[in-house]
């Protein structure tokens, strides 16, 4: 790793869904330093996203604070929900675009707990397009033809003190190609 670059090195954590920031573990100093950075206060590292969503927010920009757990195991991985004396989630949000009833928000989380946007975002009404566990498949019926059907959340934004250097280490992935040809077909 160069300073204040993560070069082409990602971050493989959250959902397989998603497109992430992931690692490739060719650099086994790095991985080694990973590890201490996963251990590290939340207040370390600062992730962003982006998501369609349907509907918008309750308003332009706000912040989620609500407790979440385990509702139940299922075939296909873990479902969350809202539920009080569940771990707090907190995460703040913001609408950059909006069109018919599709909304384009970016997400900066507080915390990091399983599904965390995905719920919270469906909680206020919100439901991120394409989440088969915590959408509504009968609007994604309706937005998604024509488009690629996938889940509408990206993490473009990742930073972290480096636990070596204690600089500053920033990782951007662009924004994919359905997320615009989607908003804009919604216009």
């Amino acid at each position: 790793l160069q300073e204040g670059n993560a070069g082409d090195c990602f971050i493989n954590t959250l959902d397989f869904l998603q497109y992430h920031l992931g690692i490739k573990e060719k650099d086994i100093c790095f991985v080694n330093d990973w590890i201490h950075i996963r251990s590290s206060s939340i207040d370390d590292i600062i992730k962003q996203y982006t998501a369609i969503c349907h509907h918008r927010p309750p308003e332009f920009q706000g912040r989620i604070e609500l407790e979440v757990a385990r509702s139940h195991e299922q075939q296909s991985g873990t479902k969350m929900r809202v539920e009080t004396g569940g771990r707090r989630a907190k995460s703040t949000y913001r609408i950059v675009e909006y069109h018919g009833d599709l909304c384009r928000v970016e997400v900066f989380l507080e915390t990091g707990i399983t599904h965390q946007i995905r719920v919270q975002m469906a909680h206020i009404g919100a439901p991120i397009v394409g989440d088969q566990r915590y959408g509504d498949l009968k609007l994604d019926q309706k937005v998604l033809k024509g488009v690629k059907n996938r889940l509408y959340l990206h993490a473009f934004q990742l930073s972290f003190l480096h636990p070596v250097k204690g600089k500053r280490i920033k990782i951007e992935a662009p924004e994919p190609g359905e997320f615009r040809e989607l908003m804009r077909l919604s216009a």
